[in-house]
């Protein structure tokens, strides 16, 4: 009985683990995505300020 217990604490313990890790990997993505599409407003901002002018 013992060793299921400690058996069910590591699984939920390796899950949380995995969970967390699959969060910040994630958020580096949308993270990336978001620098991305911000960098991308600029370089259209910087065309049009240059076909305008």
């Amino acid at each position: 009985m013992t060793y299921d217990s400690s058996f069910d604490s590591y699984f939920s313990m390796l899950s949380k683990c995995i969970l967390i890790d699959s969060l910040r990997f994630w958020l580096k993505w949308i993270d990336s995505i978001i620098m991305n599409e911000s960098n991308d407003i600029r370089e259209i901002k910087n065309d049009a300020r240059s076909f305008s002018q």
